[in-house]
């Protein structure tokens, strides 16, 4: 069984870091549909205990996004949008009218969390909406026990950016994911999406944690 979280941000040819063609992800889609992974949001993922899954994440909501969006509803494949809402209907950002899918919070103004007073925490993970789900996105992936305590009074799952597969051993508020970029071949997403590619991108982390390495850093 492989349970598995992506995470995307823009769709064109810009900043690698940032972005993955458009051509590119069709071809990642393509193959895990080959695989015969099944397409959920991270209520469904977390339940199931047998097959394949994969949650598709978009995170801030660029408008660049939305060529692969009508890709994946082209195939009735499902996929889940991490939304700041104080840059809705910003230039490069999606307008309320585009949210679809199912919708996460990713704090109002996509701050660092770890850096933020008690009082500005509890604001910035204080949601006003009523489309989220039960489930926030770390900004840029940082967080502390501060913010997971804060979290874990109005949330369900906190998803984090460490690059694994989901396990039972998976802790609710550290969920892991697994980021894609433009600097990313093909071969290594198939690596990367194979329970052997878990091992590998353990065994990864661990190294850039011994040499005290950003593993958020390109």
């Amino acid at each position: 069984m492989k349970k598995i979280i992506l995470v995307y941000h823009q769709i064109n040819e810009k900043d690698p870091f940032m972005s993955v063609t458009l051509n590119s992800f069709k071809k990642q889609i393509d193959y895990l549909v080959k695989k015969h992974f099944s397409f959920c949001n991270i209520e469904q993922l977390m339940e199931k205990k047998h097959g394949n899954y994969v949650c598709i994440i978009f995170d801030d909501g660029y408008k660049s996004i939305i060529p692969a969006i009508t890709y994946l509803k082209q195939r009735n494949l499902k996929y889940s949008l991490a939304v700041i809402p104080n840059r809705l209907n910003e230039p490069k950002y999606l307008n309320k009218k585009d949210l679809d899918g199912t919708l996460y919070f990713h704090t109002k103004n996509h701050l660092d969390l770890t850096q933020l007073s008690t009082q500005k925490l509890k604001d910035e993970l204080k949601c006003d909406y009523d489309f989220y789900s039960k489930c926030v996105v770390y900004p840029m992936g940082k967080y502390n026990k501060d913010v997971i305590k804060i979290v874990k009074k109005n949330y369900k799952y906190g998803l984090s950016l460490l690059p694994f597969h989901v396990s039972k051993k998976s802790n609710n508020y550290e969920l892991p994911r697994i980021c894609i970029n433009g600097y990313l071949p093909m071969a290594k997403f198939k690596l990367f999406v194979s329970k052997l590619g878990n091992i590998y991108l353990h065994l990864a982390f661990l190294k850039r944690k011994i040499l005290k390495q950003d593993y958020l850093s390109k």
